[in-house]
């Protein structure tokens, strides 16, 4: 997997289950964490992966950290 296979969308939350099967891994803005555990049952029931971007991250809008906490997702979901 390299940069050239990435795709990044956003999409509505209460739209998750529509675009479940389009992704390997989803990543929630902080601002939506206590949704994080409905939206695990969705994402992880696809054998999917998912994670909270920081709040930290988030809020300095750092790309690169982003990519890499998919990036990292994404490998453990190869194992």
């Amino acid at each position: 997997m390299g940069y050239n296979d990435v795709v990044i969308d956003a999409v509505p939350i209460d739209e998750l289950e529509n675009y479940v099967d389009s992704y390997d891994v989803f990543l929630l803005g902080p601002q939506v964490r206590y949704k994080e555990k409905d939206v695990r049952k969705i994402i992880e029931a696809k054998g999917k992966k998912c994670a909270v971007i920081p709040p930290q991250v988030y809020g300095r809008v750092d790309g690169k950290k982003t990519l890499e906490i998919a990036f990292d997702l994404a490998k453990k979901g190869e194992n």
